[in-house]
């Protein structure tokens, strides 16, 4: 089995690369170009992302994977695409080379592995008339057991009686973490409540962030948040806030990270959450491309929150929990081999 990309310093990757040899198949961690003669299934993820430096580059990468796919399909190799994204995140169409290799994948991959219901009609809605009777739902593999508290976190001590609303993860402008910090600012008033923001970004969206977020009830910690850090933070916040732009987001590995800790999410709806049954385990609402409608519906999900916080702390802690619970039994390790290994088998 070759799984691309093969380094497993993602928790995600290491997670599903797990889940692989819990099918039963041995990964191959040699050089790519022995792969053809060495493995029998590909599953890539990511694939048809196309970077470079340089148009040129960029150019040959393309050519490169363009002329890979169809070596390995007449070479009668087995071909799985996990479907993650609508497009890249910071784009607002489907750029031509990542559409021609997604093409191909739903065109002639013998699987397409989806992480969430909606991949589906996202899909139709890109590429109409495919084959939808080869796109497989797979459980995304949850965080419970991946990150060991090794390192406490340190950036931010939460006080008595404090409310902490924490984003975790790349800081990216498709996050809309500007819409975050104005919404913030919009609660200063709100004594109790402050907002925790955890990630690493460029240099220049940093700048643009630390200079919106000059608010008391704000911290910015603008750094690579390492993994042994990440159970007391989570363990420190009180709900964790995602108001993802969704024109290209499906999946969100920063929700599943939220319920395997036990915490409650305030965001935008997207694939993921919608996949949960009980929406009012949720603080979610549709996403608006119009900014202050986006500030407002994301300050209103906050004060529903904080509402339901002020009047029964338990109740809502057992939302998180209750989600948490959802990850142990439907997104395990085990759960996703399971559904592999029905992917894996197909003809």
């Amino acid at each position: 089995m070759f799984f691309w990309p093969k380094s497993s310093l993602n928790q995600y990757i290491a997670l599903m690369q797990e889940a692989v040899r819990a099918t039963g198949y041995e990964l191959y961690n040699g050089r790519a170009i022995y792969a053809l003669f060495r493995c029998r299934v590909f599953h890539f993820n990511w694939f048809e992302y196309v970077g470079g430096s340089s148009r040129l580059k960029r150019i040959m990468r393309f050519i490169m994977k363009i002329l890979v796919l169809p070596l390995l399909k007449v070479s009668g190799k087995k071909i799985i695409f996990t479907f993650h994204n609508k497009m890249p995140h910071e784009s607002t169409k489907l750029p031509l080379f990542p559409k021609v290799l997604m093409n191909w994948f739903f065109r002639h991959a013998n699987g397409i592995v989806i992480h969430c219901t909606q991949s589906i009609p996202a899909a139709k809605s890109i590429f109409p008339g495919i084959d939808t009777s080869r796109m497989f739902y797979v459980p995304h593999p949850n965080y419970t057991t991946a990150y060991h508290d090794t390192e406490h976190y340190s950036h931010y001590t939460k006080k008595p009686g404090e409310i902490v609303l924490t984003f975790i993860g790349a800081l990216c402008p498709y996050k809309c973490l500007e819409v975050l910090i104005e919404s913030a600012k919009k609660l200063s008033d709100v004594r109790d409540i402050h907002f925790l923001i955890c990630g690493n970004g460029s240099p220049e969206y940093i700048d643009k962030l630390r200079s919106l977020s000059d608010g008391s009830n704000i911290t910015l910690d603008a750094r690579f948040i390492e993994d042994g850090e990440i159970p007391s933070l989570m363990a420190m916040s009180d709900a964790v806030l995602l108001p993802y732009r969704t024109i290209s987001e499906l999946n969100s590995g920063a929700s599943y990270l939220a319920f395997s800790f036990g915490k409650t999410i305030i965001g935008t709806r997207t694939g993921t959450t919608s996949d949960i049954d009980d929406q009012s385990l949720l603080y979610c609402y549709d996403y608006t491309e119009d900014e202050d409608k986006h500030v407002s519906r994301l300050k209103d999900a906050i004060m529903k929150f904080y509402a339901d916080f002020k009047n029964d702390e338990a109740s809502v802690k057992r939302k998180g929990e209750a989600l948490r619970e959802i990850m142990i039994q439907k997104h395990s390790v085990e759960e996703t081999a399971k559904a592999l290994r029905k992917i894996y088998s197909i003809e």
